[in-house]
């Protein structure tokens, strides 16, 4: 029997690539979290075309994705993220390329100078050659006896003229039945 208007030809449905459902998870959050993307730049960001972008934005699954996020409903995905580490660490370094591309396009515009310069400082600490120096001044002061300050010198030198003064007062004394048993330097 022929296919017509009336008999069209039965509809094939085909498994969507596990690729294409992440690209359409990272799509969505990526729309809702910067709603001012033009689809170029959303497609630099999933390193696609933006014919692509579009495209996928037609289909019904990515409006489920969009709308199962601005209602706040878990999807299977995030209950997976939250439950898996090294997931996460994979969504992490997926997103270490968008957060330099920022970076750099931060250092590299001209509106806001403190934050291009803050932008160049922290490209500069990331990349390592040119890492942060904290220098701290310290004040080096010239003391007799190495650490000790003059009012410790004078101290100790307090004290050894006291014990020299009380050595030789103690041999000349004659022994008595409350001095201390004498020595061998005082016998």
């Amino acid at each position: 029997m022929p296919f017509s208007k009336l008999n069209p030809p039965p509809v094939k449905k085909h498994k969507m690539h596990e690729k294409t459902i992440l690209k359409l998870k990272l799509l969505a959050r990526l729309e809702l979290q910067n709603l001012g993307m033009t689809d170029a730049m959303l497609a630099l960001h999933l390193g696609v075309k933006t014919p692509v972008v579009v495209r996928l934005k037609r289909l019904t699954l990515y409006h489920q994705i969009k709308s199962q996020l601005v209602t706040g409903l878990v999807s299977d995905m995030d209950d997976s993220i939250s439950n898996n580490y090294n997931l996460n660490k994979k969504l992490l370094r997926s997103a270490v390329p968008t957060a330099l591309e920022n970076l750099v396009a931060l250092a590299s515009q001209k509106v806001d100078k403190t934050m291009q310069l803050k932008a160049s400082q922290e490209i500069l600490d990331r990349e390592g050659s040119f890492a942060k120096i904290s220098r701290q001044n310290v004040t080096v002061t010239d003391n007799k006896h190495g650490f000790a300050t003059d009012e410790d010198n004078a101290i100790a030198d307090e004290i050894l003229q006291v014990a020299k003064a009380t050595k030789t007062t103690a041999l000349k004394m004659p022994p008595s039945i409350d001095s201390p048993s004498p020595s061998k330097e005082v016998q």
